[in-house]
């Protein structure tokens, strides 16, 4: 524009020059320049008080903020005059509930810069989704309190100002209100879980629960951390000084730094470098274990206890270091030797007595003279019928080595297959449960050739139960750990319908007019013979029908039917309590 006045003022001087006559300039034309705003418009946040309304007023050729731009905020019926800060950015606040709508952002002219215009289309005026973000680092149990970092954003990734609940407790346990954050505008906030919200080390969590407001709909989130701590073990031994053959007594305890006891806790006796034996803690922490001296070898020696932990929350620890001397072997005594060779030489020779049966007729001879014993009734029929009664089904331990026997128990395993008592076909699907006061049930299902398997068993002693459809469950009991005559054992269970049919032939069998005949008759031509010496028998016909059904029938009866079973048994012994006469 410059050179525009000054190449019209050296034309007119020129002219001037070639006429001869001057030209009169009144003045030179003023003009104004302007540059040019633009409008950089951010999503639209929605808050408790309505609808903000964020952006930047920048020189459109530099792209720098224009501070003190007036502009005017226009959505429907509202309009609103805002100011820009001193980076250019401005905020309005205006109403909206629901629906959609145009918002319109005008940049009013002024000498500076020319208006300009922005416009957001189809704004959704309702509640919005929010999405939250915890960052946590795991903490340790001297720590006063944990520090958490919470970001809210939108569904559109801008930041939300929001008040929410925080909640902390163990991982799957019952948490706990510890107080309230408020994001600031960034979306941001940071909070101090307090130490005492959580009552011992391990996996804990933190929760943020926001409950919902006009802006946004409900939402939360939560970290899991873990709570570290510092343990402490100890260990007091027995004897100072052992004989070579002795063994010493080590007890202690592993503790956390609250004072409590650590269970189930592996605890490793050492001498020097070398493990010599691992212990686990009880429910409070404590442990004690017999050590021999034949185990810590002869010589002077450094005792120490190590807790290892599996537990990640858990810390190492050692106890103090004991010294104890081992003092050397001592010869085995020659009459020992000559004892334990004559206790093996009679073991030897009754051995093959009990084999050769030299003494087994005069044995027989005597004890018919001096037991003379009428069989009884119930025998001679047992004898004479022909007929046993079904299997009982129970456990069949495995066959073991002496060598097995000799060694330490060692083996923490239940396997074996399971069976039927009267065929033994292996039962598919039979069900076997190991329960233990203070520990999780242990469980395992049979395949198809009857076999299961229950590796890794705690110490103690464990109560068992093998059940299946249509069978009688077995209950027994068995302790951990053992020498081998656990796996590989053979359980067998009986039929419900044969357990009924013994129950039955116990009150049946005594009123036939002979033994033999047990086996021959039904139990229909047993109801007659006893209703022609008991007219009214009720009784026997409801046992009559219920045995016909149990035991013949293509329906298997479940064990609960057992319990029927002896009401109706009672219901029968009742009506014939006199007995019957065998001669009848």
């Amino acid at each position: 524009m410059r050179g525009l006045v000054l190449a019209l003022t050296v034309g007119a001087a020129a002219l001037t020059t070639a006429l001869g006559s001057p030209i009169l300039l009144w003045g030179a034309p003023v003009i104004s320049i302007r540059s040019r705003s633009a409008i950089e418009l951010e999503p639209v946040l929605r808050s408790n008080d309505g609808l903000q309304v964020r952006g930047t007023v920048v020189d459109e050729l530099n792209r720098e903020g224009v501070a003190g731009a007036v502009l005017v905020v226009r959505m429907g019926n509202q309009r609103q005059r805002v100011r820009t800060d001193d980076r250019g950015r401005f905020r309005a606040l205006i109403a909206g509930d629901s629906g959609r709508d145009d918002i319109e952002v005008r940049h009013v002219d002024d000498d500076r810069y020319a208006g300009s215009e922005a416009r957001l289309a189809d704004v959704d005026l309702g509640k919005q989704l929010l999405r939250l973000e915890i960052r946590a680092n795991n903490f340790h149990f001297r720590d006063d309190a944990i520090e958490i970092e919470v970001q809210a954003t939108t569904s559109d990734n801008s930041q939300a100002r929001i008040t929410a609940e925080v909640f902390a407790g163990p991982v799957g346990g019952q948490l706990e209100a510890t107080g309230q954050i408020t994001t600031s505008d960034s979306g941001r906030a940071r909070y101090q879980v307090p130490r005492g919200a959580f009552a011992q080390a391990g996996r804990k969590r933190v929760q943020v629960r926001f409950a919902g407001d006009r802006a946004f709909f409900p939402a939360e989130a939560h970290a899991d951390i873990v709570l570290t701590t510092d343990t402490e073990t100890t260990m007091d031994i027995g004897d100072q000084a052992i004989a070579y053959e002795d063994a010493v007594t080590v007890a202690g305890r592993v503790t956390d730094e609250a004072g409590n006891g650590v269970p189930r806790g592996p605890v490793v006796l050492r001498n020097g470098i070398r493990a010599l034996r691992s212990v686990m803690t009880d429910a409070d922490g404590l442990y004690e274990t017999a050590l021999a001296g034949s185990e810590i070898g002869q010589g002077k020696f450094n005792l120490q206890a190590v807790f290892e932990p599996a537990e990640p929350w858990f810390r190492t620890s050692r106890s103090h270091v004991h010294r104890i001397e081992v003092a050397e072997p001592q010869p085995f005594p020659i009459r020992s030797t000559l004892a334990a060779f004559g206790a093996t030489l009679l073991a030897m020779v009754t051995f093959v007595l009990l084999r050769s049966r030299i003494w087994w007729r005069a044995v027989t001879w005597l004890s018919s003279r001096l037991f003379k014993k009428r069989p009884s009734r119930q025998a001679t029929a047992d004898s004479s019928s022909g007929a046993s009664p079904p299997d009982r089904g129970g456990l069949k331990p495995a066959k073991t080595s002496a060598a097995a026997r000799l060694r330490r128990a060692n083996v923490r395993e239940f396997s074996g297959n399971v069976r039927d008592a009267l065929t033994s076909r292996p039962i598919a699907g039979a069900v076997i449960i190991m329960r233990q006061e203070g520990t999780a049930d242990l469980q395992s299902f049979c395949d198809a050739e009857g076999a299961f398997i229950i590796e890794d068993i705690a110490d103690g002693v464990w109560d068992i139960e093998v059940m299946a459809d249509s069978y009688v469950r077995e209950r027994f009991r068995a302790t951990m750990p053992h020498h081998g005559e656990l796996r590989g054992a053979r359980i067998t269970l009986v039929p419900v319908r044969e357990r009924i049919f013994a129950m039955y032939r116990e009150v049946a069998q005594p009123h036939l007019p002979s033994p033999d005949k047990w086996g021959v008759w039904t139990p229909r031509q047993i109801f007659e013979h006893v209703r022609k010496r008991t007219p009214s028998a009720p009784g026997w016909g409801a046992l009559t029908d219920f045995v016909e059904d149990a035991y013949f029938s293509q329906r298997l009866p479940e064990e609960a039917a057992l319990a029927e079973a002896a009401r109706r048994i009672e219901a029968a012994r009742a009506e014939t309590s006199a007995g019957p006469s065998a001669s009848a």
